[in-house]
């Protein structure tokens, strides 16, 4: 019998959002298209797959949210409520981190920009911390447990 081929699904959830909605504006969407989360592990494990046996071993997502936006409250309700209870998916979501002050770029300036020089409005933003390196120690221990399992690995990229 066939060896199945184990197929694991890392997705860094903003990167893939912002990805997914400039390919159908281009593709002429007027409306925002939603992604299939649900059938997302079995379009990709059959792409993956290309008639072999496949197994899905699940999907970790990450991402990222700013704890003082009621939208992103409303996302991380989503992330943990709806999309980890689909099967297979565990949700990993960090809160993002104030961004440093931004500073005049003259060299012998430097002063501090806190107000936008158009409209006077505070200037604020969040930067995400963490998603990357989380991804990828996830990713190093599923490399991991997958070798110390067996002795070959199929690494694709």
């Amino acid at each position: 019998m066939a060896e199945k081929v184990r197929v694991r699904i890392f997705v860094d959830f903003w990167n893939l959002q912002i990805q997914w909605n400039d390919l159908h504006k281009t593709l002429g969407a007027k409306d925002p298209v939603s992604i299939p989360w649900k059938d997302l592990p079995q379009v990709l494990c059959a792409e993956v797959g290309k008639g072999q046996l496949v197994k899905f071993t699940g999907a970790s997502v990450y991402a990222s949210i700013d704890p003082n936006s009621p939208k992103d409250r409303g996302l991380n309700n989503y992330l943990h409520h709806v999309l980890a209870s689909y099967t297979g998916y565990s949700v990993i979501v960090k809160q993002r981190k104030p961004r440093k002050i931004i500073k005049c770029q003259e060299e012998n300036c430097k002063a501090p920009i806190t107000h936008c020089p158009s409209c006077k409005s505070p200037l604020k933003g969040t930067v995400e911390k963490g998603i990357d390196a989380a991804i990828i120690t996830d990713l190093f221990l599923v490399v991991v447990k997958i070798s110390a399992g067996s002795p070959r690995l199929l690494a694709s990229t």
